[in-house]
């Protein structure tokens, strides 16, 4: 394609955070998008969006649908629905 690498559609790292609505991140230990995770989670705190961040050890990505089968999973979910609660206040 002809769309530029660092084109704010391709990464929400990359748009300015400015005014974006309170955020949940949650990541796996092992997840490959950790460290990309984690730094937007940062810049989002940095520019004063509310943010929650959650890291999960031992899983990579994709555990949260696993309700069920890891207690994580089901943590998560808890951890998703109290966040939305809280910031809906």
């Amino acid at each position: 394609g002809t769309t530029e690498i660092d084109n704010e559609y391709l990464s929400p790292y990359k748009r300015d955070p400015k005014g974006l609505p309170p955020t949940f991140i949650t990541v796996g230990e092992h997840d490959f998008l950790k460290v990309e995770s984690l730094a937007y989670a940062a810049k989002l705190a940095k520019a004063g969006v509310e943010t929650k961040t959650v890291l999960y050890k031992g899983f990579g990505h994709a555990y949260a649908d696993n309700v069920g089968v890891y207690p994580q999973s089901e943590d998560c979910a808890i951890e998703i629905g109290k966040f939305i609660l809280e910031v809906s206040k």
